[in-house]
């Protein structure tokens, strides 16, 4: 069996950290593509993490996609004080050199779901506006994705 084709929204703190690296080294799964979103910590912040968690797998040549810096609807508030000012837990990585794409995560996924064969999973661990937005303005992508694998939040003091 050949592996899933997967694009991954995320808002990379410790918990996206590890959930990238066990995508990149699971044979089940091929990602086709990462974009990002504020969240866990400010959405330069996650896009840094992410391109630093995939130099850690040996997956630089992942496209990451910049996305949405603030919410649609609700004010802003990040996670800092569980996932560490670096959203890392403090541990600092090795450095990518690689760098994030210019097109806007949501045109990205665009673009990529239209001109898919086939149609694709979304594997979304992060706030969903990225996915929001997509929806939004591209409603025409919708009979193209397949699955859309959410990890849903918490009311209330959340998951601490």
């Amino acid at each position: 069996m050949s592996p899933r084709n997967i694009f991954l929204d995320v808002d990379t703190g410790v918990d996206d950290a590890l959930a990238l690296l066990l995508a990149a080294s699971s044979p089940d799964l091929q990602i086709k593509g990462i974009t990002c979103v504020s969240g866990n910590v400010p959405v330069d912040l996650v896009v840094r993490n992410t391109l630093d968690i995939l130099k850690v797998a040996d997956q630089s040549h992942v496209p990451v996609a910049r996305g949405m810096d603030t919410p649609l609807l609700e004010k802003m508030v990040n996670a800092a004080e569980i996932h560490g000012e670096n959203g890392l837990g403090g541990i600092e990585l090795p450095k990518s050199s690689t760098k994030a794409i210019t097109l806007h995560a949501v045109e990205f996924l665009y673009n990529e779901i239209s001109n898919s064969e086939n149609p694709i999973t979304i594997v979304a661990l992060a706030p969903l506006t990225n996915i929001a937005t997509l929806i939004r303005v591209h409603p025409d992508v919708l009979p193209k994705i397949r699955k859309l694998v959410v990890m849903g939040g918490a009311i209330g003091p959340g998951n601490v």
